[in-house]
This record gives structure tokens, C-alpha cells and sequence, in this order.
């Protein structure tokens, strides 16, 4: 069997985004379970060789806008030649309309890794989400089957367009509990930016965008801070709310905020075995896949209350706010530094039910229930 995963991923960068990881593990199990996968993504900007020795179909040569990333892939999709029973995987709704309209014999997958369409709206205003809205409509309709990565995400598609309950399925995101998972604290690669073995770190991973509210987390830093001085928040990421954020700890003449980015995908389990607390403050998210990151490496998660975290974070490995107080998330989360304490292993065992080995399998089982459709 061969599929065709589509996404504006770059296989070999050494930052990586939800969707790369994602993409890169799926990839990883099609190859040792005998699928055969072809991605249509970014080349890449490093020369490093393909050890999984999949097929490579660039679209575009660096990763810059999901929109010109579409626009490339509608032109090279009216040339490529692709077999009827390949599978086409798009990760996300806009990039299945170019196959559904150009090669309308393939069964055709999507996965939704979240609401999209409320970025679109949030970022870009009505008129274009009204537009991109009629659009994702379409795909849905003209799609075989449409995964979603939370019931949250699929109990929202639903309201929105009751006939997808007939097409949909949750399948949430998975870890890779090879890579992230307890080891010995490294404290040399905290150390390398300014953090000693004495400091409660509170970290941040993940896009800095509007939707993120990075922001607020600053501000309950900031709470934190003034009762706890050797404290230190860690943002790991990059994206367009960058400079407002270091703005805002300038102005706020915030000591111990710390900033990083380009760290490499590789680093990330270290600086986790690092942290004492992991935190997210977004308006929205599917099943992130950093919070099961942090709880393979028995780090302790705090969040919003969003997507499905409701599900696997508990009292027993973390905290879900059912406030929006600032100052009083703040007094949570130093009772969780300070005094509170939370089970590595009960985060752990916690990861291990999402693990990439049973998530790819779920997944798989929905290429051969389109195939056999066909």
C-alpha cells in the first residue's frame, strides 16, 4: 500500500512544529508496518541523508506560508502521476482540494489537527474565513474519511457540519516514548542559558502566536516571580508574537524570562528533564502533542482547559485552571513548585497509552477501510 502524506513539513529541520512531528513519526511506522509513504513537502536545508529512505516530492524550497505551500501544490499536483489505489493523507483541510479536484479516484484522508478555521478568523478576518470556511465545507463533503485529533475538535466539526458524523473518527496524537522519556537531569544544557541547579523552572513550548496567549503566561509569571525569586520561565519557540513578548518583559522589567529558539527537536527531552512544570495557556488546541512530550518525560503539565487535556491531565499529573484569574493561576501553580507533589511515573504511564506504535496502527486501519471503499 502506498500513501501520499501531504504537508509543508521540512523531513530533516531541526525545529520542529506539531504537525512535523506528527508527519515524520506517521512516516516512521507506515515504513517498519510495509506501507509505503511519499511525502509532498519542503526541501530540505540541511544535506543530511534519508535514513528512512522514503520518497521525497518537494513543493516548495523553504517553509514559509501555508498559502503559498497550496498554491505550489495545486501546480505540481496536475502533473504528478499518481496511482489509483495510493492513499492521499493531507494534514490539513485546504491541502486535500487540489487531489479532490484533479485526481478524484484516490480515497483521500485528512486530518484535522485542531479547529483551523478559528486561526483563519482570528488572523485573517471575517471575509477570509467565511471564504476558507466554504472551502473546508467542500473538502469535507468530497473527503473519504476525516481524522480527528480530539473529541473537543470533532465535537465542534460536528455542530458545524452534522453530516461528517458519518465520515469522521478521533484518533489522537501520539508520543514517541524512544525519544522522550525520563533520563539523568542535564544540567548543562540549562545551565548554557543562564538557569542554576537551584531555580524552579516553568516551561513554555510551543508557536508564538496570538492564539497561544504567551502573554498571559508572562503576566502569571510575573505572580509567580515576586514570591518565588529563584524562578525561571523558559519560552522555547519561535513565531510573529516574538518581539511583542520580549516587549512586554522589557517593559515589564521582568527578570528570569529566558528565550529560545531553534532549539533542535533532539534538545527539547533534555530541557523537559530540566523543567519542575510545563504550561499552556492557548484559546484552542486539538491533542497537543508537546503536553505528551512533557509527561514521557514525567514532567508535570499545566493548562487550559482545552482540546481533550481534560482526559490526561489530573490531579495526579498536573493541573487543568478552571479559572482565568491571573494571580490566582500563579498561586496554583507555586503550590505545585513549592509543595505539591506530582507522580513522575503516574505522568509516564499516562504517555504510554498514546504512543506512536498504537496510534499508527488506528491510523493504518482507516487507509484500508478507504481502500476497500474504493
Amino acid at each position: 500500500m502506498k500513501v501520499m502524506v501531504v504537508a509543508p513539513v521540512d523531513p530533516f529541520a531541526s525545529v520542529a512544529s506539531g504537525v512535523r512531528i506528527y508527519t515524520m513519526n506517521l512516516i516512521s511506522h507506515m515504513i517498519k508496518n510495509n506501507v509505503t509513504p511519499i511525502l509532498l513537502g519542503v526541501s530540505s536545508s540541511r544535506s543530511i541523508k534519508n535514513e528512512l529512505n522514503f520518497k521525497l516530492v518537494p513543493i516548495i524550497n523553504k517553509n514559509t506560508s501555508g498559502y503559498r505551500y497550496l498554491f505550489w501544490l495545486f501546480i505540481k499536483a496536475i502533473f504528478l502521476k499518481i496511482d489509483v489505489d495510493t492513499v492521499i493523507h493531507a494534514q490539513r483541510s485546504d491541502y486535500l482540494l487540489p487531489f479532490i479536484l484533479l485526481h478524484k479516484n484516490n480515497p483521500k484522508i485528512c486530518t484535522l489537527h485542531g479547529t483551523h478555521i478559528k486561526n483563519i478568523y482570528l488572523k485573517k478576518g471575517w471575509i477570509i474565513g467565511s471564504i476558507y470556511e466554504q472551502l473546508e465545507k467542500y473538502v469535507f463533503r468530497h473527503a473519504d474519511k476525516i481524522i480527528m485529533i480530539s473529541s473537543e475538535t470533532q465535537l465542534y466539526y460536528f455542530e458545524k457540519y452534522p453530516f461528517l458524523q458519518n465520515k469522521s473518527v478521533v484518533i489522537p496524537n501520539g508520543v514517541n516514548i524512544e525519544i522522550f522519556k525520563i533520563t539523568n537531569k542535564n544540567n548543562s544544557i540549562i545551565k548554557r542559558y543562564g538557569v542554576s541547579n537551584r531555580d524552579k523552572v516553568l516551561l513554555y513550548v510551543g508557536r508564538l502566536e496570538k492564539e497561544k496567549r504567551v502573554d498571559n503566561i508572562i503576566k502569571i509569571f510575573w505572580h509567580i516571580k515576586n514570591t518565588l525569586p529563584d524562578s525561571k520561565l523558559v519560552i522555547v519557540g519561535d513565531g510573529r508574537e516574538k518581539k511583542l513578548l520580549q516587549n512586554l518583559v522589557r517593559d515589564m522589567k521582568l527578570k528570569g524570562v529566558i528565550f529560545i529558539e531553534n532549539l533542535r527537536y533532539e534538545e527539547v527531552p533534555k530541557i523537559m528533564n530540566c523543567a519542575d512544570l510545563l504550561i499552556m495557556y492557548s484559546i484552542h488546541e486539538g491533542m497537543p502533542t508537546v503536553v505528551l512530550e512533557a509527561l514521557a518525560c514525567g514532567l508535570p503539565v499545566v493548562s487550559t482547559k482545552v482540546g481533550d487535556l481534560n482526559n490526561i491531565i489530573t490531579t495526579e499529573t498536573g493541573h487543568i485552571f478552571k479559572t482565568t484569574d491571573i494571580k490566582e493561576i500563579g498561586n496554583i501553580i507555586l503550590d505545585i513548585l513549592t509543595g505539591k507533589k506530582i507522580s513522575k511515573i503516574s505522568c509516564v504511564n499516562t504517555a504510554k497509552k498514546y504512543s506512536w506504535d498504537e496510534i499508527s496502527k488506528q491510523i493504518r486501519e482507516i487507509y484500508y477501510e478507504v481502500l476497500e471503499k474504493k
